[in-house]
Order: C-alpha cells, then structure tokens, then sequence
C-alpha cells in the first residue's frame, strides 16, 4: 500500500512540475483511500512541501524575493485564523470539505476565477496557508 501511495505522490508532483497545476489536487483526492481523517491535512502538507521545496531549488534564481515579506506577512494571518476553524471544526468532517473545495475547484468556473483574482499578496499568503491547512490544497 505504501509503494502505491508513493507512485501516487510521484505522479502528482510529475503532474504539477509539468503542468504547473493539479498535483496536489490529484494527490488529495486520493489519500482518503490510504489514511485516516486526522492524517490526510498532515501528509499532504509534508509531501507538497518536498515537492515544491524540490522545484523552488532548480529554480532558485528565478524566485522573486521582494515579494515573500508581504505573502509571509499574509501567511501567518492565515495559519492563526484557520488554525482556529480547523481546531473547532469536527475531524469527521474534513474528508467532505477536501471534497466539496476538489469539486468546486474543478467544476466551477467562478471559484477558480475568484480564487486567482487575487493581486494582493497578502491576502493570497492568507488564502493559501489558510486552505492549505483546512483542505491540504492551495488556490
């Protein structure tokens, strides 16, 4: 079960470093079939940031650092208020968010397009920590 889980998490940051999109989305969607409630957020997290940490290093003088204050600024407002959801929010519940937010994500237009309107990067560092720590998935 661990390989296949591991080809899973392969295929999806592949997906993601070609496409620029939809891996992490892929692999959410799937470890519900591997891991309990309470482990789905933890694992997702901890494997995108491998992935992302990974690409961030090939393209290391591509990053725009002038921008990471504000969305780092934005991201620690995120992770406290939704942190505070999250912790009031019942564990039974997760897998049906991560659902709903994948099928939003996929299927309808005007949440993907109010999702990535967003110009400030304050409020996208808020929106990406915060979702990332609710349904393990970012805009």
């Amino acid at each position: 079960m661990e390989v296949l889980l591991g080809l899973i998490a392969t295929f999806s940051s592949t997906a993601a470093a070609l496409f620029g999109l939809g891996g992490g989305l892929i692999l959410i969607g799937f470890l519900p079939e591997f891991l309990p409630p309470d482990q789905i957020i933890p694992v997702h997290g901890v494997t995108q940031l491998a992935s992302n940490a990974s690409r961030s290093l090939i393209v290391y003088h591509s990053v725009e650092w002038r921008l990471i204050p504000k969305f780092l600024i934005g991201s620690l407002l995120g992770s406290a208020v939704f942190t505070i959801v999250l912790v009031n929010l019942s564990i039974t519940y997760i897998p049906a968010i991560i659902g709903v937010y994948i099928l939003l994500k996929l299927w309808s237009k005007r949440t993907d397009k109010f999702l990535s309107s967003f110009d400030s990067y304050y409020l996208l560092g808020f929106l990406q920590t915060g979702l990332g720590i609710v349904v393990g998935s970012t805009l």
